[in-house]
């Protein structure tokens, strides 16, 4: 199209210009063959340029629908995906892993929780709780030992001055 212009810009300056009948007449036919060629090589284009079109598009179509159509491409991936994720007799379904960490995670905390409450463990927290709860009662157990020695011992001398201001009064 830009070269049709070009060459039809040129004809008009040739014809304006100040050239012999014979030889402009033969500039003319020149600009006519060269106009038809380059009007034959532009439908020649456009219609190479459509079939190419129409090829890219129907390779275009042929991929889109072997990947997005029914059982396409995308259709079997999405198929195997599910099956590997949600088959829980599969290793590698997600269920199946669930199963798995969750199955070891209760493993691990029932190990922690009956170390911990170990009874004979000095060292578990329940064995700490105990060992200390024991020293707690013969702590307490020792100062009720010690409070009854003190009271009795009390009441003794209470008896004591009490059987003297008897004696005293009686006499």
């Amino acid at each position: 199209v830009y070269l049709t212009e070009a060459l039809g810009l040129g004809l008009g300056v040739l014809e304006r210009a100040d050239l012999r009948d014979a030889e402009a007449a033969r500039i003319a036919r020149e600009f006519e063959a060269l106009s038809s060629r380059l009007i034959e090589w532009e439908n020649s284009l456009k219609v190479g340029i459509e079939t190419k079109s129409k090829e890219v598009l129907g390779t275009q179509e042929r991929l889109l629908e072997r990947y997005l159509g029914e059982r396409g491409e995308l259709e079997r991936q999405t198929k195997h995906l599910t099956n590997e994720l949600v088959d829980e007799t599969r290793e590698s379904s997600v269920p199946a892993r669930t199963a798995r960490a969750v199955s070891k995670s209760l493993d691990e905390t029932i190990s922690q929780l009956r170390a911990a409450i170990d009874v004979s463990d000095s060292q578990s927290q329940l064995g700490k709780f105990v060992i200390q709860s024991r020293n707690e009662a013969n702590e307490f157990r020792n100062q009720i030992v010690l409070d009854l020695k003190i009271f009795n011992q009390l009441k003794e001398d209470l008896q004591t001055v009490t059987d003297k201001a008897k004696n005293i009064f009686n006499e």
